[in-house]
């Protein structure tokens, strides 16, 4: 949550209350809204300060974990068209670069922050572990609200993966590179995934959406119903009620007529804990995407993973000389394990994992 944003719609609803006691009533609600948002980023403060640490120490070379970060690799003209590789490490003799092909998936991970926040360097526990394991991981930053709309940060992603296939895959078949994103993230994922479904030569191999919101109009009844309507810049973000339609990969895949051969595999992961981002999101597009026809779905259900937790629990498999290596949990062996298999051939049918 951008706390600075937050604050103007706060300030905006107390503007359009008729009466002072009106005025004061909703700033007492909003307060009280506002309180236990902000504790809850302060909740997150250690794991920052690790993640901070974290990338730091891979950017100069001097962390034990065996994976090498190339950051701010320039993907479009904005200010924040950057992305971050990070890959396992190899030995010199192996005559691979950093940015060179190699026989492994590629992912392109987009971050969340109700559009409005996030940074690269908050996802090095979770990229870098990725890369332990055999996965060359892109982390991408665009642009956030208000200096832009969710339709141009889509535009965004979209000049991101075009970067990693023009540079990360040559030589290979662009059916190894996946698209992730969590939250707002997946949003502008699901986003890039149905456009370029309409147009050849512009396919996305595989989309892993996590705990993401694919119906903007549900998803504000929803924070209405927390009352964090005013203070989440969802709204603000896509454009206002009249955008939210247009704005909703669910709602443009209800009304889409035609073939959805150009879909990619998809795979979903949400939790029924997420007081965040409601698991039905996820649920709704699955059955959407299996009444379309779309020839590879699949569902992770959890019970018991906050919606932060699915970035939070990522920890290092092994540091150079300690030893014994590091479980993760279900739903972050669960996504690896996605992501591996992404080069197999698609599902012939929807399985879903109830975990």
């Amino acid at each position: 949550m951008s706390v600075v944003e937050a604050l103007r719609g706060i300030a905006h609803d107390i503007q359009t209350k008729p009466t002072l006691a009106a005025k004061v009533t909703a700033l007492r609600t909003h307060s009280r809204v506002l309180g236990s948002e902000i504790l809850g980023i302060l909740r997150m403060v250690p794991f920052a300060t690790q993640s901070y640490l974290l990338y730091r120490r891979l950017a100069a070379g001097q962390d034990r974990i065996p994976v090498t970060l190339t950051r701010d690799l320039r993907y479009g003209p904005m200010p924040r068209n950057r992305l971050d590789v990070y890959r396992r490490a190899r030995s010199e003799s192996a005559g691979v670069t950093s940015l060179e092909a190699a026989a492994e998936p590629i992912v392109l991970f987009v971050h969340g922050g109700v559009w409005a926040s996030g940074s690269k360097w908050h996802y090095a526990k979770m990229a870098s572990r990725l890369a332990e394991e055999g996965i060359t991981t892109c982390v991408a930053e665009y642009t956030l609200f208000p200096e832009a709309t969710t339709d141009r940060m889509a535009e965004e992603v979209g000049l991101a993966l075009d970067w990693v296939v023009d540079n990360c895959v040559e030589g290979q078949n662009n059916k190894t590179v996946v698209l992730v994103g969590h939250s707002a993230g997946a949003h502008l994922c699901a986003m890039t995934v149905v456009q370029r479904s309409r147009h050849p030569g512009t396919y996305v191999p595989a989309f892993v959406g996590i705990a993401g919101v694919y119906d903007i109009a549900r998803h504000y009844d929803y924070e209405e119903s927390r009352n964090v309507h005013h203070l989440s810049t969802m709204k603000r973000a896509v454009g206002g009620p009249d955008a939210f339609a247009g704005q909703s990969p669910a709602v443009l895949l209800r009304e889409r007529e035609g073939d959805v051969s150009r879909l990619p595999r998809v795979h979903l992961m949400a939790s029924r804990s997420d007081v965040t981002v409601p698991h039905i999101q996820s649920v709704d597009l699955r059955d959407l995407l299996l009444e379309r026809g779309c020839p590879g779905v699949t569902l992770s259900l959890y019970d018991d993973v906050g919606h932060g937790d699915f970035i939070v629990e990522w920890v290092p498999r092994e540091r150079v000389g300690s030893g014994r290596g590091r479980e993760l949990p279900p739903h972050a062996s669960e996504l690896v394990e996605t992501i591996l298999s992404s080069s197999s051939p698609p599902l012939s049918s929807s399985r879903s994992t109830m975990t």
